[in-house]
């Protein structure tokens, strides 16, 4: 059901066009009437487990798919029929039935002139925009989880495996030709696409809905980014499972915020969430969907910017967490000197700077009275460990307020909020 040319545009019947042969096995012609109801119209494509044409069901007059698997794979495709009609849902591309043609086998499948979610992406002169993604995502998770309720694993989630019934349409879960029973044991061979593979599916072992869950949440990745968390160059040997694993065990998957900057903070822990390297700490299909639905009004709200300097990391930590517990919508960065923090002002602009007074190579005081010179207006609070209010009155000119170490996480978070409320 892979769109090779545009959506069908419901032109006369395919008998009065001249004969062409469309390539799937066994070979038909357009035009060639098959069961005596279908009535074959163009190639469609190739799915991830056979051969697909659009035709006519004359006897309902509607478009249908017949997918079409080797007379050698046919169990595959009675498999792919059996689980289409045991797990009716409107987020999975239904199954109307099945026949026969030269002694092969089809499939008769709901017909989705929008194409796969890979053709969609590349309509767009760069990336797909964020909210498009986010709502394609929770369609095919809904889906999945009707899928793992039924006890079933997809084990193959990718967007050439997500169709469109528009080109704008609702997105549809396709493909369950490799589709397995959760605890289904494995042979040594691998089933799957590598770039969308756990690490427990490369090393073998017994399939569980989590994999599909990493697998959704390469794909998000892959739709935001344009790239694979790890991206395998170069394969030789059929080193690439090996290769994979390796890459996935070593490093981390980058943040998305690094490749595309609209994308805030919220969106990496949503993302890395469903990629995480166990299985048992990756939520369920809905809520890793539930998650960037959450990151996607938190990025789109308004949002406060608080720059930390102190040469103390531990302070730093407890201011940042302080306020990121407190106050959902600030984002904290963080410098430890005073020539960091004139770099990050320009690059972040934040709404207050936190200063500790005393810092090596230019203290709390002088940062702050640079800083009051070209931004008369931002709140400037300075903390300290020593002195007192007697002390801080000769601070009172470049400094909005003071907060005293060792600080106390939510007084010291409700003292920031007030200042940025002004």
């Amino acid at each position: 059901m892979i769109e090779r040319s545009t959506p069908d545009s419901g032109e006369g019947p395919a008998t009065r066009r001249p004969p062409r042969r469309v390539e799937s096995p066994p070979a038909v012609r357009v035009g060639d009437l098959l069961g005596g109801t279908y009535r074959v119209r163009r190639a469609l494509g190739r799915g991830g487990q056979g051969e697909i044409v659009l035709a006519m069901d004359e006897s309902l007059g509607r478009l249908v798919a017949l997918k079409w698997l080797d007379s050698r794979d046919a169990g595959h495709l009675l498999d792919e029929g059996r689980h289409l009609a045991r797990s009716p849902h409107p987020g999975i591309v239904s199954v109307y039935g099945m026949g026969e043609h030269a002694g092969a086998p089809f499939l008769v499948l709901e017909y989705m002139r929008g194409g796969d979610l890979r053709r969609w992406s590349s309509l767009f002169t760069d990336l797909p925009p964020v909210d498009h993604i986010v709502r394609r995502v929770v369609e095919v998770a809904h889906a999945l989880e009707a899928l793992h309720r039924a006890g079933l694993v997809h084990r193959d989630v990718k967007p050439e495996n997500v169709l469109l019934a528009e080109l704008d349409g609702h997105a549809k879960l396709a493909d369950l030709g490799l589709s397995r029973r959760a605890g289904y044991e494995p042979s040594h061979r691998i089933h799957g696409t590598l770039e969308f593979m756990a690490p427990e599916v490369l090393r073998g072992e017994t399939e569980a809905p989590a994999r599909d869950v990493f697998a959704l949440a390469v794909m998000t990745y892959l739709l935001l980014t344009g790239e694979v968390p790890w991206p395998i160059e170069n394969r030789r040997n059929g080193d690439g499972p090996r290769r994979l694993h390796d890459a996935q065990i070593a490093d981390p998957a980058p943040r998305a915020s690094a490749h595309r900057p609209e994308l805030c903070s919220a969106f990496d822990d949503a993302l890395l969430a469903g990629l995480a390297l166990d299985a048992a700490e990756r939520p369920g299909p809905l809520a890793f969907a539930w998650g960037l639905e959450d990151a996607l009004s938190f990025c789109a709200s308004p949002r406060w910017r608080v720059l930390v300097v102190d040469d103390d990391p531990d302070f730093r930590a407890l201011a940042a967490v302080s306020l990121q517990g407190e106050l959902p919508r600030v984002e904290v960065s963080e410098a430890q000197t005073a020539a960091e923090a004139l770099a990050q002002v320009e690059r972040v602009q934040p709404d207050l700077v936190v200063v500790d007074l005393h810092m090596p190579e230019r203290s709390g005081f002088e940062l702050a009275a640079e800083l009051r010179a070209t931004r008369p207006t931002l709140p400037i609070v300075i903390a300290t460990g020593a002195g007192g209010a007697r002390d801080w009155r000769g601070l009172t000119h470049v400094a909005t307020d003071f907060v005293v170490k060792p600080i106390v996480p939510r007084d010291f978070a409700r003292r920031v909020a007030t200042l940025l409320d002004r």
